[in-house]
């Protein structure tokens, strides 16, 4: 398994290739590093897709509650969550078919 936050190639190669981006955890609040991630992200071209289940949208834009309402593939999960809610969001991952799951600095599990 490659870790996208030590390996800049898989990180180029991950990002060259995908298009819509589902960001676990997205925060409504623009001093938190998800929202200013997706921001970053958004201005770099990708389809952002906030998954929040406690906020409605964020800049005007509809936030999902979960990874299957998301209404498009999506390429890559991207996890603004602790640690120990990564082996529910990879299942979830899995289920809607996301190709890559990236998780943040300090967020993993000893199964991934």
């Amino acid at each position: 398994m490659v870790d996208l936050n030590v390996d800049d190639r898989a990180m180029a190669a991950v990002l060259g290739q995908s298009r819509a981006i589902a960001v676990v955890g997205h925060s409504d609040k623009p001093h938190r590093t998800s929202y200013q991630i997706a921001q970053f992200l958004k201005r770099q071209g990708y389809r952002v897709y906030p998954v929040n289940p406690v906020v409605a949208e964020i800049d005007g834009e509809p936030c999902y509650p979960c990874l299957e309402t998301v209404p498009e593939a999506i390429d890559i999960v991207n996890v603004f969550r602790r640690s120990r809610y990564l082996p529910e969001i990879v299942d979830e991952a899995i289920a809607v078919g996301a190709k890559t799951v990236w998780g943040q600095l300090g967020v993993s599990d000893a199964i991934f």
